[in-house]
């Protein structure tokens, strides 16, 4: 539970236990922290809170076809300064065979590619991750998916997201 009155210990989230063999799980409340803006792509956008963090976020439900050209899935306008990117999509070939799929996230530069092959009626999760810091002028993050020619799969449940940070410092693994 939270702390009386914001005292020491207070994270901005209020927790609650269900009883036992109730089926019911913990629920959790948003922090009070930070602002989140929140949109459909290509509609109308939703901001919530003030301070840091900056989250930015937008989703898309049905991204349409996606074959050997296909335009962004989604795209999110950044302003400067330091952001985790993130992006998820679902992938759908129907009833084809061995259809070829690349999605990447791009900033300016690709920050994350994955590129699968699915089989008939194989839906497949594909997420991307990475970093990337926007000079002075801010920058776009853009999800896009192409496939192989002749091979049209269904991209829905689109889902990129940003998170600003005070700095960044990549690392080799």
């Amino acid at each position: 539970m939270r702390a009386p009155n914001g005292g020491p210990g207070d994270t901005g989230f209020a927790h609650a236990t269900p009883p036992p063999d109730s089926g019911l799980a913990c629920r959790r409340r948003h922090p009070r922290r930070g602002q989140l803006v929140n949109r459909q792509i290509g509609g109308a956008e939703y901001n919530y809170g003030s301070g840091t963090p900056l989250i930015v976020a937008g989703f898309r439900d049905d991204g349409g076809t996606v074959g050997a050209s296909s335009p962004a899935l989604g795209s999110l306008a950044l302003p400067a300064g330091a952001w985790l990117l993130s992006a998820k999509l679902y992938l759908d070939p129907g009833s084809l065979d061995g259809l070829n799929a690349a999605c990447t996230l791009t900033a300016g530069t690709p920050v994350d590619q994955v590129t699968l092959t699915l089989e008939p009626n194989q839906r497949a999760l594909v997420p991307l991750v990475g970093a990337h810091v926007f000079g002075s002028g801010g920058g776009t993050v853009r999800l896009g998916c192409r496939s192989s020619v002749g091979s049209p799969i269904h991209a829905y449940w689109i889902k990129v997201a940003a998170i600003k940070a005070t700095a960044l410092t990549q690392k080799s693994l």
